[in-house]
């Protein structure tokens, strides 16, 4: 399936299959998570993406051509992808930044083709072998909502018995949830929809809040900062946003303790955010941005599915072809998990 026009559905086109170049190994795609990157890809919304592209970029699938690749993988072996084709040597690289290295060979789904087809080209050095346990279906979101969520609580340091708030209970949202509770933490879960609450607290959080929907940049929701100072007993330690929403840092930051840390997840294409700095510098609020993960972070996140300490929520599996309809359901909010695509006729 591939974007030739932003703004467009995509079209369902039939190209050769040809062996992989020297460096990289063909992967039959199994599954394919949707997420609302992908969204903002097909509404161009995205800088650097260029048209034709085929989407996609939470990949599992099974090795099925190695070319004249030298790799320890196996032709069969079935491997979840990280999403950026990273060179593995440049400095983002060394220090475990893998979603920031510009020096390989593109962004899978993005600048390179990715997983909305049948098969896709990928280094073998971005591939993680999956286990037994998983199905490719489980597998797919891994990469981009659970290792995403995985490396933002990193950063956040928790500690036992500390107090977090979890803004937008989607994709993201729910499995920052479950991965909280792994560090013995009480979870607020805040969304602007009711059914999106109870799916928080049916996977872990401890309360939920509904959110007023903001529109403006100096927006605050003053009842839900009441009401989160209330249940921290003055104040969150820490804050995860997987919302992206315009004016949320305006009811995000003032929940926080002095000394309390955030970190941002979730993110709109050309929308400005801010915030009081004198709050921030007298209250030693710290806010944090993160992005995708590394390789060892994506490895730690198949583990813990794996082991069943998080659990991916995935809504529905539909045929590739659908696509679109992945699309426009992530687009107009009907979607409280995630979505996976499989080739069409496929058995995952």
């Amino acid at each position: 399936m591939v974007t030739e026009r932003f703004g467009e559905p995509l079209t369902n086109r039939r190209r050769r299959r040809v062996p992989p170049d020297d460096g990289v190994v063909e992967v039959r795609v199994g599954a394919c998570g949707v997420c609302g990157t992908d969204v903002k890809i097909r509404n161009g919304r995205i800088p650097g993406v260029r048209t034709p592209i085929v989407q996609g970029h939470e990949i599992a699938g099974i090795i099925s051509d190695l070319g004249e690749t030298t790799t320890d993988l196996k032709q069969g072996q079935r491997v979840l992808a990280h999403p950026n084709q990273f060179c593995g040597t440049c400095k983002a690289c060394r220090t475990g930044r893998h979603s920031l290295c510009t020096s390989g060979r593109g962004r899978t789904g993005f600048t390179r083709d990715g997983g909305f087809a049948d098969y896709v080209s990928l280094p073998p050095h971005v591939l993680i072998p999956l286990p037994d346990s998983l199905s490719l279906v489980e597998a797919a979101p891994i990469p981009d909502s659970v290792a995403t969520c995985w490396r933002g609580i990193k950063k956040l340091q928790l500690t036992p018995e500390e107090q977090l708030a979890v803004i937008g209970c989607g994709g993201l949202g729910l499995n920052a949830i479950q991965i909280a509770k792994t560090k013995g933490v009480r979870v607020l879960a805040v969304d602007v929809s009711p059914d999106k609450l109870e799916r928080a607290v049916s996977v872990g959080a401890d309360a939920a809040m509904l959110a007023t929907e903001l529109s403006s940049t100096d927006a605050m929701d003053n009842h839900l900062v009441e009401k989160a100072r209330s249940w921290s007993d003055g104040g969150l330690d820490a804050l995860i946003d997987c919302s992206g929403a315009e004016g949320a840092l305006q009811t995000d930051v003032p929940m926080l303790r002095p000394g309390g840390r955030m970190v941002l997840l979730g993110y709109s294409p050309g929308v400005a955010i801010s915030a009081d700095s004198a709050g921030l510098v007298l209250d030693e609020k710290e806010i944090l941005a993160s992005r995708s993960s590394s390789y060892d972070e994506l490895t730690e996140a198949v583990d813990m599915v794996a082991r069943r300490l998080v659990r991916p929520q995935v809504d529905a599996v539909l045929a590739l072809s659908e696509v679109d309809k992945a699309l426009d359901a992530l687009q107009h909010g009907h979607v409280s998990g995630r979505l996976v695509v499989v080739p069409d006729g496929s058995s995952n």
